[in-house]
């Protein structure tokens, strides 16, 4: 695996490791993820310095504490990304890319231990295809030198922890698979899904397919009322659509995306967005133009405003600017401040990258000058990513639901439905 892909495995199982109750042997790659997380969220394109304060906040929204913060600024300064002072830190500019390969350079210098390389080499095979558990072992145990019981030891933890999802096809087999399948080789793997469906499904599901591809970002009601809830379950809980929630002091609005529409630039690239932070920026004006009101202030031209972000300007001065961008400002996507003479709010994009990214799905590969008019502000506080929400998913699938999943993966599998 090349830098990019390991510090995006890194921070994906990170996440998995930190909703996990009690001690597990995977500290190093704790550790170099909660690194990457943490350089996002103080990291813009260009050089920055931040205050302590700005700092302590901006770890603090990423979940991380004051007694790791200290340890992790040090090990980024090691980096060369950083540079701490008395009254604050001066960050070197850098892309989300850089960002995931500086996380796999400390991760490799934290002297990995061999379940750890095990643990983000298997994830990348189960992200490429299906794989057997049985078929999978003799490799891991023959790779990593580990013995059998050993290997099986390490199979329950990536199955309790997440770092692999699986479906049981029999009392002696266990197919692996993770959420971030349909990144890769998309139009192969949607093509063996849909022979595994009813004609009358495969229709509901290329109609899907032509308006994600069309918008970009959908309303999940939009999707569930085209697919009906139980088609719906079964391909969401194997990741062939991503569901991104925002939320604010009202309401949770889950919108879908399809999960190739954020590789950058083309390309089946897992590590594209793996923070989610295009995914936020897009779900976050798609609510804007879904569901706030008019009266708090609107957005024409979205290509013409978003390219000017792009540019580094300043956008503004408008009230909701000041409501609408919280969840975006945490991550340090975004930077907004009061306007001239009190009069509302401006906004400059930090990351261009993810500014770029987002554009890229909204223009969905229309370089036209079509714009979406008239999106008001959307007054999002917080964001919920697509591996979170799908994991709640299938925690929650009906028996009958399951069984869809697991043909569905079968059919990646073989090409065949078992």
């Amino acid at each position: 695996m090349d830098g990019k892909t390991t510090g995006a495995w890194l921070v994906h199982h990170t996440a998995k490791l930190e909703q996990v109750n009690g001690n597990v042997p995977y500290d190093n790659i704790l550790v170099a993820g909660k690194a990457a997380i943490l350089l996002s969220a103080l990291s813009a394109s260009e050089d920055l310095t931040l205050e302590n304060a700005r700092v302590e906040v901006l770890a603090r929204a990423s979940r991380i504490n004051t007694l790791e913060l200290p340890t992790l600024l040090k090990l980024l300064e090691q980096q060369r990304v950083l540079k701490r002072g008395v009254n604050g830190v001066d960050i070197l500019g850098v892309t989300s890319l850089t960002v995931l390969e500086r996380a796999a350079d400390l991760f490799s210098e934290l002297g990995p231990k061999e379940t750890e390389l095990a643990a983000l080499d298997i994830s990348e095979r189960a992200s490429i295809a299906p794989v057997e558990r049985a078929d999978i072992g003799e490799y891991i145990s023959d790779t990593y030198h580990l013995p059998n019981n050993a290997v099986e030891l390490f199979f329950d933890e990536a199955e309790e922890i997440g770092f692999v999802d699986h479906e049981v096809i029999d009392a002696d087999r266990r197919l692996y698979f993770n959420g971030n399948i349909f990144r890769r080789d998309n139009a192969t793997k949607a093509a063996e899904i849909l022979r595994s469906l009813s004609i009358d499904d495969a229709g509901k599901v290329t109609a899907v397919d032509e308006q994600l591809r069309s918008f970009g970002c959908l309303p999940l009601e939009t999707v569930k009322k085209l697919l009906g809830d139980q088609l719906f379950e079964k391909l969401a809980a194997i990741s062939v659509y991503d569901i991104n929630v925002v939320n604010n002091s009202k309401e949770n609005v889950a919108f879908v995306t399809r999960p190739a529409a954020f590789s950058k630039y083309g390309t089946e690239d897992i590590a594209s967005d793996a923070l989610d932070l295009a995914k936020a920026f897009v779900s976050s004006l798609t609510y804007g133009m879904t569901r706030s009101t008019s009266n708090r202030g609107q957005i024409t031209m979205i290509e013409a405003l978003m390219k000017k972000l792009i540019r580094g300007e300043w956008v503004g001065s408008a009230t909701a600017i000041g409501e609408d961008y919280t969840a975006l400002e945490l991550r340090n996507v975004v930077k907004v401040r009061p306007g001239d003479q009190g009069r509302g709010f401006d906004m400059k994009l930090l990351k261009k990258d993810v500014g770029e990214m987002a554009l890229a799905v909204i223009q969905c590969g229309d370089t036209s000058d079509r714009s979406l008019p008239r999106i008001p502000g959307a007054a999002v506080a917080g964001y919920i990513g697509p591996e979170q929400n799908r994991g709640d998913l299938r925690k929650k699938q009906t028996i009958v639901s399951k069984r869809g999943s697991r043909d569905m993966v079968m059919a990646l599998r073989t090409g065949k439905l078992t």
